[in-house]
């Protein structure tokens, strides 16, 4: 390694999280920095290659809070913090903040960084709301520099007590990664061909749900409102793509019984764009969100959103504007949504030309990765 480099450590537990959201700001900052990844590289089901000119150490970081286990992984890191000494320290994700904040400031690493996208704790009560709150406030006093990626997550925290007023920075319009407009766009071409494919009428009024299938991504209310709504409108098709994380998906199936010609679920797949493209709106009912990059792909690809007026999609989207807003966990309204978007296609094209309009104006990926690299960049000058 060239000496003359500055030297930044990423802690992360899991390889997807970088796949979708980090590698363009991991290939800027090797442009003038030695990085080496801390990743558990066995932690997802799914595991991409990590395609990037840095060094990857597999690190052994669980998602879940295992608290002799993470004791064991914090003087691991603490360790290789002390044998590398680097300029900068960034953890991603709750956890890995947690960890890597509390090592980087026990060596004393100068440049301590962590981004919040979205909180764990949001959709919970009692003790273990409380508990998570007060390891996030932890994160924040231990780091160095604190972003958030949309202004309303900011405005929640500070609310919350979890960060002071202007404690965290937002940088531009919020976002961690934007969207590559190349990549998600209006492609009516693949439309037919990928509807044919996965045995998807043509006329059929298709709603997308694309992520992680768990109960805080509103997935069961998602089912529910689905099932009210195709008592209207028998057009509607429901097409559920994304990682079974906790074995959810025999309860959708099983909920779904007598609905087998107008739902399909798939599990991860790495080409997206296409799905958003055979969609004809998405929807994410989701209880907690930091700015949900899935909005902005379907935006991207010209198709409104649905999504609960929750912190984080109320960044993502305009309501009435680029789509519908109703309130979380009212599977009444969700159900009302679908039908508006169902029944009424001029509408629901509208308000996707107006998403795409916004996304190319504010969340270009290039223009906001750069943000952060450059944000690191300075942070290492300073």
């Amino acid at each position: 390694m060239n000496s003359s480099k500055s030297k930044i450590c990423i802690v992360c537990a899991t390889p997807l999280t970088v796949h979708f959201f980090f590698k363009r700001h991991i290939e800027g900052l090797a442009n003038f920095s030695d990085v080496d990844l801390l990743i558990n590289l066995s932690n997802e089901k799914f595991t991409p290659d990590i395609d990037l000119p840095i060094k990857v150490i597999d690190f052994p970081i669980t998602r879940q809070i295992k608290l002799i286990s993470d004791i064991k992984v914090l003087l691991i890191l603490v360790k290789h913090l002390i044998l590398n000494k680097y300029d900068l320290v960034w953890g991603i994700g709750p956890k890995a903040g947690l960890i890597s904040m509390l090592a980087s400031c026990i060596c004393r690493v100068r440049c301590r960084l962590f981004i919040f996208q979205g909180e764990v704790w949001a959709s919970k009560q009692g003790i273990g709301r409380f508990l998570l709150k007060k390891l996030d406030r932890l994160t924040v006093r231990l780091a160095t520099s604190v972003l958030a990626v949309g202004f309303s997550e900011k405005k929640y925290l500070e609310s919350q007590g979890v960060a002071k007023k202007d404690q965290i920075q937002i940088l531009g319009s919020g976002s961690i990664c934007g969207v590559d407009l190349k990549k998600f766009n209006v492609n009516r071409d693949v439309k037919e061909k990928l509807r044919s494919d996965l045995s998807i009428q043509l006329q059929a009024r298709v709603c997308l749900f694309l992520g992680r299938i768990n109960r805080d991504k509103g997935i069961l209310d998602l089912v529910d409102a689905f099932k009210l709504a195709h008592q209207k409108s028998p057009n509607l098709f429901l097409l559920i793509i994304g990682p079974d994380e906790f074995g959810l998906n025999q309860l959708i199936q099983s909920e779904l019984v007598g609905y087998e010609n107008s739902y399909k679920i798939l599990d991860f797949v790495t080409d997206t764009e296409k799905y958003y493209s055979v969609a004809d709106f998405f929807c994410l009912p989701s209880y907690r969100e930091g700015f949900p990059i899935s909005i902005l792909e379907a935006a991207a690809s010209g198709i409104p959103t649905i999504g609960s007026d929750i912190y984080g999609i109320n960044d993502a989207l305009i309501n009435g504007v680029t789509g519908i807003q109703f309130p979380v966990g009212d599977i009444a309204a969700l159900a009302n949504s679908l039908l508006k978007f169902s029944d009424n296609s001029e509408y629901c094209e509208g308000l996707g030309i107006s998403a795409r309009n916004r996304v190319v104006l504010n969340y270009e990926q290039s223009m906001v990765c750069d943000r952060y690299v450059n944000f690191m960049r300075e942070l290492l000058k300073n």
